[in-house]
């Protein structure tokens, strides 16, 4: 187990933060292969996981086929609010091996940009932007806490949060779906949000 020292605010805004979406593009993991990742982060258990596993409705029997009997893999099911993705939640969750922690639906499809051509905000731009709409700021400046790409203009938003606002704002955001699993790992201790013990 790797240890993880983090600054208290920190640590309440990054605790198991990040559900892991390695099925999902543009990492696009094939089933194994996120499995195995999946296993991997369990056993190191890093705080900032969720140790939550996006999966969407139809490749549920292709993760029943992937599963070890050891394994306990806490499901985020992805799909459209139709009975046949409640009946394929239902197959799910008559496997202890996969208890299903959130059913999630998808956007429709002409929402989904499918060029992949519109901006992906950083998950520290989210929890500021959530912080700042809770103390009832305007729509300009929600947007411009979004699109800023400065790294050191974001860590000093965050640092200047308390664990008040910390616990406040995780209160209205659970999580962010992530197809890595370390990059917003490296990008915290980067900033030095996170640090290893040496």
């Amino acid at each position: 187990m790797h240890a993880v020292t983090r600054l208290p605010a920190a640590r309440i805004l990054t605790d198991r933060i990040v559900d892991d979406a390695g099925l999902f593009p543009p990492e696009a993991l094939d089933m194994a292969s996120a499995l195995a990742r999946h296993r991997s982060d369990q056993a190191i258990s890093n705080p900032v996981p969720s140790q939550r596993f996006v999966c969407p409705a139809g490749r549920f029997v292709e993760l029943h086929q992937q599963l070890d009997d050891s394994d306990r893999i806490q499901v985020i099911a992805l799909g459209p609010a139709v009975p046949q993705t409640e009946a394929e939640v239902g197959s799910l969750e008559a496997d202890d091996r996969t208890p299903v922690v959130a059913l999630e639906t998808s956007l429709p499809v002409d929402n989904q940009h499918k060029d992949h051509g519109f901006d992906h905000f950083g998950f520290l731009n989210l929890l500021l932007a959530v912080a700042a709409a809770q103390k009832d700021a305007g729509t300009n400046e929600v947007e411009h806490i979004l699109a800023e790409r400065n790294p050191n203009v974001v860590l000093q938003h965050i640092t200047g949060l308390t664990t008040h606002d910390a616990f406040e704002i995780r209160a209205a955001f659970h999580s962010v779906g992530s197809c890595s699993t370390s990059e917003p790992i490296d990008d915290l201790r980067r900033l030095g949000l996170i640090a290893d013990p040496t």
